[in-house]
């Protein structure tokens, strides 16, 4: 699946991108959580789809 190979990339970048913002501030701020939910969220669903658990196509759009 091509959108699942694009945000296992977006979930490397974000999760990089987090952590020197966790060393610079101290915090995770709320955007970048939202990604990586969204991002980790969306993998879980089309692992499902793939080995046949589910019969509905991930959406991307769903928050959670």
């Amino acid at each position: 699946m091509v959108m699942e190979y694009l945000f296992s990339i977006l979930g490397g970048i974000v999760a990089l991108l987090s952590w020197f913002v966790i060393v610079v501030t101290g915090s995770l701020p709320r955007g970048l959580f939202d990604v990586q939910r969204m991002v980790q969220s969306y993998s879980s669903k089309a692992f499902a789809f793939i080995t046949l658990l589910t019969e509905t196509y991930p959406p991307v759009t769903d928050p959670a």
